[in-house]
């Protein structure tokens, strides 16, 4: 045992006139009594001091106390009690602070009885406190200690309930945590140290001890699933210590919800770099947040990508993390994802042909992610509404009823994502990330790879595809494209594809491309794809390549044959800006888009390599030709070319005709221009002619129709006369056609 001094040095006495009290007598007795109760020579308390302890000359002795409370009283050595000489209650200052244990016996009164036998010993009468139907006794007056047995002044009634209730005190010097008992199981009173460690767990406090060494080590087997999904159960906030865990089923944040409908659970890691968990989930996710809401999962890294003996790569994990919202339309929302990694395999079979996926989100709101890195064949999938089937965590027939279903009801946009710092690689794939219905979603400071082996089968072509319709997206990326010595892999080639309606997108990427292990495409393709009759509105996509000696000065070999490729019609690309550097001399005429379609208005692009700008513009040549709106006719030409530039809605156009003998009769147009024009009016164009044959004071003129790709030529009356529709000319003639036209 372990003794406390008394004193902060040896302990002293002195007499009436303040001189030492040499050869003193101290008598140590329990507080509050006159029984014995010993000191000790020295710390160990090993060697009990004499009762009474004799001072020496000085007054003066080693006086150690044990771990109670105690009556001291100090005479001369003649026995004559000193003044003051009398003081109860002096206790252990270490004791003082010591942890104790609280203990309540029950008695019922017979109207006989007044010796009761405790559970324990409380050490001294003043530590127990004895409620009697309700009325506090008073000790060494309503009862006495001995030991463990009070005994009552008068028995108590009859009937009458009485309690018990005192402390133990843990003795001095094992006092340390090894004595301290807590229960995960337990539910402590509120304001108790039990209710206050039951606010936070660690996961080891439900994994039995024997596989802590196997933890640490990082070579458990253990599937300690169940231990995680207790110990969520258990509390709101859930530390994994360093180690190495291994799951056979999702780690289940679902379904977790307070009464107030929040679920606020908090799964923390001590770091990516520490804690491991080796998830072998088959075709569910490495853990299940559906219906998570306010919750965290932070410092850990799920590795599902190398199975160990016994399994096989479909015991790997097919996603990451999973969440959304619940079956019962409960959100999930204000989710914290930090210092996270996902390692998981490569088989594009999984996920109906998307491969593994390395963060699912099915309609969850406020997500904020930082520090996360993701290696999968499509790292990041963000939906209002899965567009594929995916194998519910909730359908584990062993397990089912602790996870939340899938939320089944209306679709609902993703919202307010905000992604810090996250690595995304996409395994055997280009694509490294899928969002559908989003809106509000940042990407502020990303770095993506891709890891496309040329003996695989072609996968998704894009490195990002926004699908449905998405509003304010933010994309900031650096893109490495590189091989690794030994494998050879295939140049991802096209950034974005575009399938749907988007507003106010602001995609910068920013693409290094080093110079080894890796094959150009087979077949170029366009930096941007539009598909779908997809509209991009208020947008800037800024994409370029940075490095790499597959650039060349204004060209882009073998990765883009175009900026922007639109299938589909109507599309629509409005006040956005493009910086890319596409291949415009392999359209031969320094075409920015594809067959844009219907709509396509101010429209600033330029290309990144060469700098020169096209404001939605295209250029080209046509062949004008003359008919008769009686009979078309035919015409035997002499020169016959036409031009254009466009400019968003703008055309501006050149014809350039002459003929020597034309079939046609009637009126006389022009057909071939290059796109219809508006639908609502006619636009007079300017004619210069030679040769051609006009009535006698007219003069002639040209408009396009509206609605069509023809010019009309009529004579005109300068004295205000009819206009008369203007005959073919079947002999000699040549005009000159210029202006600018409005087109639909």
């Amino acid at each position: 045992m372990s003794a406390t001094l008394f004193t902060s040095s040896k302990y002293s006495a002195t007499d009436a006139a303040g001189l030492p009290l040499a050869s003193g007598l101290v008598y140590t007795y329990a507080a509050g009594s006159l029984t014995p109760q010993a000191t000790y020579t020295s710390q160990s308390g090993a060697s009990p001091n004499t009762n009474p302890i004799v001072l020496d000359s000085s007054g003066r002795a080693n006086i150690w106390l044990g771990p109670y409370a105690y009556r001291f009283i100090v005479k001369n050595a003649a026995g004559v009690l000193m003044p003051d000489g009398d003081t109860d209650n002096i206790t252990n200052p270490v004791a003082s602070v010591q942890l104790t244990q609280p203990t309540t016996d029950l008695m019922v009164g017979d109207g006989v009885t007044t010796v009761y036998t405790l559970s324990a010993n409380p050490a001294n009468v003043n530590n127990v406190l004895f409620s009697l139907g309700g009325a506090i006794q008073v000790p060494t007056v309503d009862y006495t200690l001995s030991g463990v047995v009070i005994t009552c002044t008068a028995p108590p009634p009859t009937g009458v309930v009485g309690f018990f209730n005192y402390t133990i005190a843990l003795p001095v010097g094992t006092n340390d945590a090894s004595l301290i008992n807590f229960s995960t199981q337990t539910t402590y009173p509120a304001g108790t140290v039990g209710s206050k460690l039951r606010e936070s767990v660690s996961v080891l406090d439900f994994i039995p001890a024997s596989e802590y060494a196997a933890i640490k080590s990082y070579t458990s087997t253990l599937d300690v699933t169940d231990y995680f999904n207790a110990a969520l159960a258990a509390s709101a906030v859930v530390r994994v210590p360093a180690g190495g865990y291994r799951t056979l089923y999702p780690i289940n944040m679902s379904a977790r919800r307070t009464a107030n409908g929040f679920s606020g659970r908090r799964l923390i890691g001590e770091g990516a770099d520490r804690v491991q968990i080796n998830a072998y989930t088959g075709v569910y996710p490495c853990i299940d947040c559906t219906g998570q809401s306010t919750g965290e999962v932070s410092g850990i890294n799920f590795r599902s990508d190398n199975p160990p003996v016994g399994m096989t790569a479909a015991n790997c994990a097919s996603i990451g993390l999973q969440m959304g919202r619940g079956n019962i339309a409960q959100q999930c929302n204000q989710l914290n994802l930090v210092d996270l990694r996902f390692n998981l395999t490569s088989d594009m079979t999984r996920n109906a042909g998307n491969g593994t996926i390395g963060i699912c989100n099915d309609a969850s709101e406020h997500v904020i992610a930082d520090r996360v890195q993701i290696y999968a064949n499509l790292p990041i999938v963000s939906h209002n509404g899965l567009q594929f089937a995916i194998a519910r965590s909730a359908n584990i027939a062993v397990k089912g009823a602790a996870y939340e279903q899938p939320y089944t009801g209306g679709a609902i946009s993703c919202t307010i994502h905000e992604w810090r710092n996250t690595q995304l690689i996409a395994w055997d794939s280009f694509r490294a990330m899928w969002m559908h219905q989003v809106a509000s979603v940042e990407f502020p400071n990303l770095y993506t790879s891709t890891r496309k082996m040329v003996s695989l089968l072609p996968a998704q072509k894009e490195s990002f595809y926004l699908s449905g319709a998405s509003a304010n997206v933010m994309i900031r990326c650096y893109q490495e494209v590189s091989g690794l010595f030994g494998a050879t892999y295939r140049m991802d080639h096209r950034f974005l594809t575009l399938d749907g309606s988007h507003q106010g997108l602001n995609v910068q990427v920013q693409r290094g491309v080093s110079d080894f292990g890796f094959t150009i495409p087979a077949t170029a393709e366009s930096s941007v794809m539009m598909l779908n009759a997809a509209y991009l509105n208020d947008s800037v996509i800024d994409c370029n390549y940075l490095s790499g000696n597959y650039n060349a000065s204004g060209d882009n070999l073998g990765f883009a044959n175009e900026a922007v490729a639109v299938t589909g019609t109507p599309n629509s690309v409005r006040n956005t800006k493009f910086v890319l550097d596409s291949v415009f001399s392999r359209t031969g005429a320094g075409n920015i888009f594809g067959t844009i379609g219907a709509f396509s208005f101010n429209v600033d692009s330029i290309n990144f390599l060469s700098g020169a700008s096209y404001y939605g513009a295209q250029k080209g040549t046509f062949v004008p030709v003359v008919i008769g709106l009686a009979t078309a006719g035919a015409g035997t030409y002499t020169f016959q070319a036409g031009y254009f530039s466009r400019s968003g809605r703008t055309v501006h156009f050149v014809v350039s005709l002459g003929w020597s003998a034309h079939s046609g009769t009637g009126g006389m147009a022009i057909t071939g221009l290059p796109f219809i024009s508006d639908v609502n009016v006619f636009q007079a164009v300017s004619v210069q002619y030679d040769g051609f044959t006009v009535g006698a004071g007219k003069q002639l003129v040209a408009a396009i129709q509206n609605n069509q790709t023809r010019v009309i030529l009529n004579q005109a009356d300068p004295a205000g006369g009819a206009l008369l529709g203007a005959q073919v000319d079947t002999v000699v003639a040549s005009l000159i056609v210029s202006g600018t036209y409005l087109i639909a």
